[in-house]
């Protein structure tokens, strides 16, 4: 009875041995063809695309004028500006296609709004339940103080006094673009 088992355990074992010998040849053979192919590619492009698209993105910007009010501004390549007038002065919208990115508006001085605080208490903290302007945000160069007048439902708002009688206000839906396109802004005096 000895030899039985013994002679069963024997021929067994060998298939065992053999199974995960042949088992880990095959799985190192798979490792070694797709290790060089995967893994030098993968660091070295995608590091010097991302760099090379950072830098070009904002030099080929186009460049919007608006002669009536005496301001210009960047804008990204793929975007149109459209001219549109409307209840305020008119508005330019910047879209592909369609979808509007960001949109500015310039408000003349009347009235009802004599003046920058009086146009922001109206249209945009009113409805917040504020009755002070919001606090400056940003200086632009040319000395222009944008107020952050928040999101709401359509696209985050910046408003700022654009000469002694113009409001501009910015509103942006791609809110990715504010630094960039503010930084950009330049009223000409």
């Amino acid at each position: 009875m000895k030899i039985l088992s013994c002679g069963f355990v024997t021929p067994f074992l060998l298939i065992v041995v053999a199974l995960l010998a042949l088992g880990g040849g095959a799985y190192y053979y798979v490792q070694k063809q797709n290790a060089p192919q995967s893994v030098a590619p993968m660091t070295a492009t995608p590091t010097t695309a991302t760099s090379t698209t950072v830098q070009d993105e904002t030099a080929n910007w186009k460049t919007y004028t608006n002669d009536q009010y005496g301001f210009s501004l960047q804008y990204p390549i793929s975007l149109n500006a459209e001219f549109e007038k409307n209840y305020n002065d008119g508005t330019v919208w910047f879209r592909s296609g369609s979808r509007a990115s960001f949109y500015i508006y310039i408000q003349t001085a009347n009235q009802a709004w004599p003046n920058l605080t009086a146009f922001l208490n109206d249209q945009f903290l009113a409805s917040k339940g504020g009755s002070e302007p919001a606090p400056v945000i940003k200086t632009l160069s040319s000395g222009i103080q944008l107020r952050d007048v928040g999101r709401d439902a359509e696209a985050h708002k910046f408003v700022g006094q654009l000469d002694s009688t113009h409001f501009v206000v910015f509103s942006f839906v791609d809110e990715s673009l504010i630094e960039r396109v503010l930084t950009s802004f330049s009223p000409r005096g």
